[in-house]
């Protein structure tokens, strides 16, 4: 508690000041959470004590009026980050932020706290004093926008230049030659490139609260990456998290058909299995959309089908892998799509598709390298209807009415 109040002195994140003349809706609450961080390194399952002062920041009274909209790294991008990576053969690093939403930019707004009972004792505080917040910080709705703005400025001012189609993707170029990448997710950096990329990276060091820094094998927002040293091929899993996952026991919830009499246990299988089927495991994608799909209409085989997933998770391990050496000009795009026609339990259809990166020898029906960087698997907002189930009458009912909304 007392180092993350020293953070907040160094960052000069608020000021001391009476309460006499302030409105009390302009005064929120602080409160501490105590939680358990893991280690940047994948292979290590130890964790660390970690404290965070955090404002209630639901007392906000502007909280719905001020700018709070932050950008977050995509999920294809990170991925074509990593193709990069490996098929540039650069060393993949990533880096931390520490305290990053206390040294975001200032705030003008006149928001106050009380701070807790420990930062009164060692402050000698007395009941009429206050602070006032001179930056956002954490609780606060427009804590991540303040940090993302520091932290694209910093990264514009070190040379690197912001992608068109992902505000989280940076660049470092010289002329038409690309030197680097760079992925944001508030305060996690990943990326890599030639040694131009490196003196890039320790300039920022200078400048901002560098955390731990890893390269190789790096824990990257509850994500394992690992690169081969020799080949410098990447594979991405979540190993630790599906091993953490366990069966829910089913005895106590009577036959299959039995609804969920407690709307949490469903709520909780379906939002761990779409974490680990949005992340790292797109043979779960349908899965995890269906069991969101029925929320409330939930049994007993809904929760039996989540713990057969677990099981299948648990004995067949999945992970992403990025050739290394391919020569990125050489690089295709790859769209596998399909949809089920009715495949859902009341009727409705589910869509789907697979976004790939390969050679031009896949358009030649050749054996050759192909990977993927995005996937969905959704409800669509319409029936998809089978061609092969469609009589002829149909059809041609079907095409008097196009012919006659043509005319």
């Amino acid at each position: 508690m007392q180092k993350e109040w020293n953070s907040w002195i160094e960052n000069k994140v608020s000021s001391l000041c009476k309460s006499k003349g302030i409105s009390t809706e302009k005064v929120i609450k602080a409160r501490w959470v105590l939680t358990w961080k893991k280690s940047s390194d994948p292979d290590d399952r130890t964790k660390t004590p970690r404290t965070r002062l955090v404002l209630v920041g639901c007392q906000d009274p502007d909280l719905g009026i001020i700018q709070a909209d932050s950008p977050t790294l995509r999920k294809e991008t990170r991925h074509l980050i990593l193709s990069l990576c490996a098929a540039k053969r650069w060393r993949i690093c990533s880096a931390d932020i520490k305290t990053a939403f206390l040294s975001g930019d200032p705030s003008s707004r006149d928001i106050f706290f009380n701070p807790p009972k420990e930062i009164k004792e060692w402050m000698s505080l007395a009941d009429a004093d206050l602070y006032r917040l001179e930056k956002a910080a954490y609780g606060l709705a427009e804590a991540p926008r303040a940090w993302f703005s520091r932290l694209s400025r910093e990264l514009k001012s070190a040379g690197l230049t912001v992608s068109q189609l992902d505000p989280c993707l940076y660049s470092l170029r010289k002329g038409s030659k690309l030197l680097g990448v760079c992925g944001v997710h508030v305060d996690d950096l990943i990326g890599g490139g030639e040694p131009e990329m490196d003196q890039v990276l320790k300039d920022l060091k200078k400048k901002l609260p560098f955390g731990d820094y890893r390269t190789y094998t790096i824990r990257y927002t509850g994500i394992e990456i690992r690169q081969c040293t020799n080949t410098h091929a990447i594979e991405l899993g979540q190993e630790a998290y599906i091993d953490a996952l366990e069966p829910v026991c089913t005895k106590s919830l009577c036959t299959a058909s039995t609804p969920l009499t407690d709307a949490s246990i469903m709520r909780t299988c379906a939002g761990q299995l779409a974490w680990v089927a949005t992340s790292t495991r797109p043979d779960q994608a349908f899965l995890a959309s269906y069991l969101q799909g029925i929320q409330d209409k939930h049994t007993v085989a809904h929760v039996q089908m989540y713990n057969k997933a677990i099981r299948e998770m648990k004995e067949r391990k999945v992970c992403l892998r990025f050739p290394a050496g391919i020569n990125i000009a050489d690089w295709r795009i790859l769209c596998i799509s399909d949809a089920g026609w009715g495949n859902r339990a009341n009727g409705e259809s589910q869509g789907g598709y697979i976004l790939c990166v390969t050679t031009p020898a896949m358009f030649e029906r050749r054996r050759t390298t192909c990977w993927i960087i995005d996937w969905q698997s959704k409800k669509l907002c319409r029936v998809v209807c089978s061609c092969r189930n469609i009589g002829r009458t149909e059809w041609i009912g079907w095409y008097r009415s196009l012919s006659s909304l043509a005319c």
